[in-house]
């Protein structure tokens, strides 16, 4: 959760059901994928941010060079 302190909630909640091995990541899910998007599989797996962005740039970039 990107809220920390919401997470500290639900980990203690869950340990206290007889989980263990929890982890608590800082800024959340997406900003873990937004940095170890390598590390991260599945079936659905949503594209970082950034790199969305990075593909916009470079279409907008190769319309402007066919348009010279």
């Amino acid at each position: 959760m990107f809220d920390e302190r919401q997470g500290t909630q639900y980990a203690q909640m869950f340990t206290e059901k007889g989980f263990d091995n929890l982890y608590l990541l800082s800024g959340g899910c997406e900003e873990f994928l937004e940095k170890f998007s390598d590390l991260c599989e599945g079936r659905q797996v949503p594209v970082p941010k950034s790199k969305i962005a990075a593909d916009e740039a470079a279409r907008h970039a190769e319309k402007k060079e066919l348009a010279r």
